[in-house]
């Protein structure tokens, strides 16, 4: 089980290694951009906490003026919503990208990579624990971070799609679509008990979801 998740975390960074020659050099600047704020803005919710997040803090931390910050992102929930896309952007590509290997990766070898997968790991549930929770009350923040899990849903459920049209399964899109949401359950439970109790061993984890699975099976 090691040697596959290894193997396809080699075949997916292989894929996005090839893709980084594609976009132009003006499209690496601004994603480069986008990244490097983003990071500090995971970083500054972390340490700080949500209220910390503006113009000028997050200027303070890359080291520039607010201007070249501030007319691209002007309110708080544009920048909690460029964290939170960011922090899902490489998650969501990553079930893109499984969903297109040949063959599909079983649920949970993809599951686990997902997990294995996570930069920094600690910090990033830390900051997406609380952007999700500061979006239960504010409306606009409320929308783009269910957007991102939407997007991260539909990848997740096109994968499943790939993966179920491998067998004879007759209903592959029903099943798939099904199980998408217990899939985005059990990445979102890691995310949180890596926040609120730690760091977490992947591999431990997706071994007690497949020991529970086939105990709820043999009933």
């Amino acid at each position: 089980r090691a040697t596959a998740v290894l193997t396809l975390r080699w075949h997916v960074n292989y894929s996005r290694t090839y893709a980084s020659f594609m976009p132009s050099t003006t499209g690496k600047i601004r994603d480069s951009q986008r990244a490097r704020l983003a990071q500090a803005l995971i970083n500054s919710v972390r340490d700080e906490g949500v209220p910390s997040a503006s113009v000028e803090e997050l200027a303070s931390r890359v080291g520039i003026v607010p201007e070249e910050i501030g007319h691209l992102y002007t309110t708080k929930d544009e920048l909690l919503h460029l964290a939170a896309e960011e922090m899902l952007h490489d998650r969501t590509a990553l079930w893109r990208d499984l969903g297109e290997a040949a063959p599909v990766p079983p649920p949970d070898a993809a599951l686990e990579l997902f997990l294995s997968d996570i930069p920094d790991a600690k910090a990033t549930a830390d900051a997406l624990l609380q952007i999700w929770g500061e979006s239960v009350v504010m409306p606009q923040l409320r929308d783009s971070t269910s957007t991102s899990m939407e997007r991260l849903h539909q990848a997740i459920g096109e994968y499943l799609v790939a993966w179920f049209g491998q067998s004879d399964n007759e209903d592959p899109e029903g099943v798939a679509w099904a199980c998408a949401p217990v899939i985005l359950s059990l990445a979102q439970g890691f995310i949180m008990q890596v926040s609120t109790r730690g760091q977490m061993d992947p591999a431990r984890y997706v071994a007690g979801v497949r020991v529970l699975l086939a105990e709820m099976g043999s009933h």
